[in-house]
C-alpha cells in the first residue's frame, strides 16, 4: 500500500493506492468493522485549524487511515501557541463529500478521550468512494474550524 500526502490551506489530502481486491469488492454503502479499540501509532493526517489556533492529529480505527464504511477517529487537539493539549472543548464533526454535495446520514458522536486534548469520534460513516472532508468545528475559549480530507478508495 502506498500513500501520498498533499498539504495546503489548512487541509491534508491522503490518496491511497491499494491492490487488495477486498477494497474494491464492497458496494456503495460499505461495511467497515468500526472501532477495534486500536488506533494507528502514526496519524493519518495532521492539520492546522483555519485561524491557526489548533493543530489536530487524526488517527483512525480499525485501519491506519479511514476506509470505506464505519470508522472511529481519535483527534488530538493541541494549541499551536504553546503545544499544550486543548481541553474542555466541544467538537462538532460532519463527514462531508464535496463532489456529491452531501454528508453521511448518521451524525458521529464525540467523547473526550482517555488523555487531555484527546477526542474520540465514533460512527464516522464514509460510505462511498471519493474525497471526504471531516468538517470539524471546535468550540471553547477560542473557536475555530479544521477540515482533514481523505480519499476513500
Amino acid at each position: 500500500m502506498k500513500s501520498w500526502v498533499s498539504r495546503g490551506a489548512g487541509s491534508v489530502i491522503i490518496v491511497i493506492a491499494c491492490g487488495a481486491l477486498g477494497a474494491l469488492a464492497g458496494g456503495c454503502s460499505g461495511s467497515g468493522a468500526g472501532d477495534t479499540g486500536t488506533f494507528a501509532a502514526d496519524p493519518a493526517a495532521v492539520v492546522t485549524s483555519d485561524a491557526g489556533t489548533y493543530r489536530v492529529s487524526v488517527r483512525s480505527a480499525p485501519d491506519a487511515v479511514p476506509s470505506r464504511g464505519v470508522n472511529t477517529l481519535r483527534l488530538a487537539v493541541m494549541r499551536v501557541s504553546d503545544g499544550s493539549a486543548a481541553t474542555g472543548l466541544e467538537l462538532d464533526v460532519v463527514p462531508w463529500m464535496p463532489a456529491m454535495g452531501h454528508g453521511a446520514s448518521v451524525k458521529p458522536s464525540v467523547q473526550p478521550g482517555p488523555e487531555p486534548g484527546i477526542y474520540t469520534v465514533s460512527n464516522v460513516n464514509l460510505f462511498m468512494p471519493g474525497l471526504w472532508e471531516i468538517r470539524t468545528t471546535i468550540r471553547g475559549s477560542i473557536s475555530d474550524h479544521v477540515t482533514p480530507q481523505f480519499e476513500i478508495p
